[in-house]
Protein backbone atom coordinates (compact mmCIF):
# COMPACT_ATOMS: atom_id res chain seq x y z
CA UNK A 1 0.00 0.00 0.00
CA UNK A 2 1.07 3.55 -0.44
CA UNK A 3 2.75 5.81 2.20
CA UNK A 4 1.57 9.76 2.13
CA UNK A 5 4.44 11.08 3.87
CA UNK A 6 2.99 14.76 3.96
CA UNK A 7 1.72 16.08 7.16
CA UNK A 8 -0.37 15.03 9.72
CA UNK A 9 -3.55 13.17 8.20
CA UNK A 10 -6.01 15.22 9.79
CA UNK A 11 -4.88 17.92 7.34
CA UNK A 12 -4.57 15.98 4.06
CA UNK A 13 -7.41 16.76 1.96
CA UNK A 14 -11.00 15.07 2.01
CA UNK A 15 -10.28 12.99 -1.19
CA UNK A 16 -7.01 11.53 0.57
CA UNK A 17 -8.31 11.20 3.71
CA UNK A 18 -10.92 8.77 2.80
CA UNK A 19 -8.88 7.28 0.03
CA UNK A 20 -11.57 8.86 -1.99
CA UNK A 21 -9.16 10.42 -3.90
CA UNK A 22 -11.91 11.35 -6.88
CA UNK A 23 -14.35 13.03 -4.31
CA UNK A 24 -16.90 10.00 -5.05
CA UNK A 25 -20.41 11.16 -3.07
CA UNK A 26 -22.28 8.13 -1.86
CA UNK A 27 -25.19 6.27 -3.85
CA UNK A 28 -26.90 3.65 -1.76
CA UNK A 29 -27.08 2.12 -5.18
CA UNK A 30 -23.64 1.72 -5.44
CA UNK A 31 -21.65 -0.76 -3.48
CA UNK A 32 -18.15 -0.12 -4.50
CA UNK A 33 -15.52 -2.68 -3.59
CA UNK A 34 -13.60 -1.69 -0.65
CA UNK A 35 -16.10 0.67 0.87
CA UNK A 36 -16.39 1.04 4.46
CA UNK A 37 -18.38 3.95 4.71
CA UNK A 38 -18.96 7.65 4.68
CA UNK A 39 -18.45 10.41 6.18
CA UNK A 40 -20.60 13.20 7.55
CA UNK A 41 -20.88 15.28 4.13
CA UNK A 42 -21.86 11.85 2.13
CA UNK A 43 -18.68 11.03 0.39
CA UNK A 44 -17.63 7.64 0.43
CA UNK A 45 -14.82 6.50 2.32
CA UNK A 46 -12.61 3.58 1.18
CA UNK A 47 -10.41 0.98 3.15
CA UNK A 48 -7.17 1.67 0.22
CA UNK A 49 -6.86 4.29 -2.20
CA UNK A 50 -6.01 1.83 -4.89
CA UNK A 51 -10.29 1.16 -4.28
CA UNK A 52 -11.30 4.54 -4.68
CA UNK A 53 -9.04 4.87 -7.61
CA UNK A 54 -10.33 1.51 -9.42
CA UNK A 55 -14.20 3.49 -8.67
CA UNK A 56 -13.03 6.68 -10.61
CA UNK A 57 -12.30 3.84 -13.45
CA UNK A 58 -15.17 2.26 -12.88
CA UNK A 59 -17.54 5.70 -12.91
CA UNK A 60 -15.64 6.57 -16.27
CA UNK A 61 -16.67 2.82 -17.84
CA UNK A 62 -20.14 3.86 -16.84
CA UNK A 63 -20.25 7.02 -18.60
CA UNK A 64 -19.02 5.70 -21.72
CA UNK A 65 -21.39 2.59 -21.67
CA UNK A 66 -24.05 5.60 -21.59
CA UNK A 67 -22.31 7.10 -24.37
CA UNK A 68 -20.48 9.66 -22.24
CA UNK A 69 -17.40 9.86 -24.77
CA UNK A 70 -15.56 13.01 -25.09
CA UNK A 71 -13.41 14.79 -22.19
CA UNK A 72 -16.25 17.30 -22.24
CA UNK A 73 -18.96 15.37 -21.75
CA UNK A 74 -16.91 13.14 -19.05
CA UNK A 75 -16.27 16.27 -16.83
CA UNK A 76 -19.62 17.89 -17.05
CA UNK A 77 -20.90 14.30 -15.72
CA UNK A 78 -18.20 14.03 -13.51
CA UNK A 79 -19.30 17.43 -11.90
CA UNK A 80 -22.39 18.70 -13.14
CA UNK A 81 -22.35 22.75 -12.43
CA UNK A 82 -25.49 22.67 -10.05
CA UNK A 83 -26.78 18.95 -8.10
CA UNK A 84 -28.01 17.82 -4.52
CA UNK A 85 -26.36 15.58 -2.60
CA UNK A 86 -28.33 12.39 -1.13
CA UNK A 87 -29.41 14.63 1.95
CA UNK A 88 -30.65 16.94 -0.87
CA UNK A 89 -28.33 20.35 0.11
CA UNK A 90 -27.11 21.77 -2.95
CA UNK A 91 -23.71 22.14 -4.47
CA UNK A 92 -22.14 23.85 -7.69
CA UNK A 93 -18.72 22.72 -9.75
CA UNK A 94 -16.87 25.49 -11.55
CA UNK A 95 -17.59 22.95 -14.49
CA UNK A 96 -15.18 25.18 -17.26
CA UNK A 97 -12.79 25.85 -14.76
CA UNK A 98 -12.55 21.94 -13.84
CA UNK A 99 -11.91 21.36 -17.47
CA UNK A 100 -9.60 23.81 -18.60
CA UNK A 101 -7.27 22.24 -15.53
CA UNK A 102 -8.21 18.74 -17.13
CA UNK A 103 -6.72 19.58 -20.24
CA UNK A 104 -3.87 21.25 -19.08
CA UNK A 105 -2.87 18.45 -16.97
CA UNK A 106 -3.26 15.89 -20.01
CA UNK A 107 -2.99 18.06 -22.75
CA UNK A 108 -5.95 17.43 -24.36
CA UNK A 109 -8.81 18.92 -26.13
CA UNK A 110 -12.13 19.03 -25.12
CA UNK A 111 -13.47 16.65 -27.71
CA UNK A 112 -10.52 14.01 -26.85
CA UNK A 113 -12.09 10.61 -26.43
CA UNK A 114 -10.10 8.82 -23.70
CA UNK A 115 -9.39 5.11 -24.10
CA UNK A 116 -8.68 2.16 -21.32
CA UNK A 117 -6.83 0.36 -23.67
CA UNK A 118 -4.11 3.41 -24.65
CA UNK A 119 -3.68 4.26 -21.15
CA UNK A 120 -5.24 7.36 -20.87
CA UNK A 121 -7.47 6.55 -17.92
CA UNK A 122 -4.28 6.81 -16.26
CA UNK A 123 -3.88 10.57 -17.40
CA UNK A 124 -7.07 11.41 -16.91
CA UNK A 125 -7.62 10.10 -13.05
CA UNK A 126 -4.02 11.92 -12.55
CA UNK A 127 -6.37 14.80 -13.81
CA UNK A 128 -9.03 13.92 -11.94
CA UNK A 129 -6.95 13.75 -8.22
CA UNK A 130 -4.88 16.76 -8.98
CA UNK A 131 -8.03 18.44 -9.54
CA UNK A 132 -9.99 17.04 -6.66
CA UNK A 133 -7.03 17.37 -4.16
CA UNK A 134 -4.44 19.84 -4.93
CA UNK A 135 -1.76 16.94 -5.83
CA UNK A 136 -1.36 13.88 -6.21
CA UNK A 137 0.40 11.85 -4.65
CA UNK A 138 0.34 8.53 -6.32
CA UNK A 139 2.23 7.17 -8.91
CA UNK A 140 1.44 6.34 -12.71
CA UNK A 141 2.70 3.09 -11.85
CA UNK A 142 0.20 3.17 -8.93
CA UNK A 143 -3.13 4.03 -10.43
CA UNK A 144 -2.55 1.70 -13.81
CA UNK A 145 -2.19 -1.01 -11.08
CA UNK A 146 -5.74 0.09 -9.19
CA UNK A 147 -7.34 0.72 -12.66
CA UNK A 148 -6.37 -2.89 -13.74
CA UNK A 149 -7.65 -4.69 -10.73
CA UNK A 150 -10.27 -7.12 -11.12
CA UNK A 151 -13.28 -6.08 -9.07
Amino acid sequence: MLALTYGARKYWPRGLRNNNPGNIRHNPANNWYGMTGQDRDGFVIFGDPADGIDAIGEIIDSYQRRGIWMLRNVIETWAPGNGKDQNGKAYTNSTEAYLSHVMQLTGWQAAHVPQRTEGDYVGLVKAIITHENGRNPYSDEFIAASLARPT
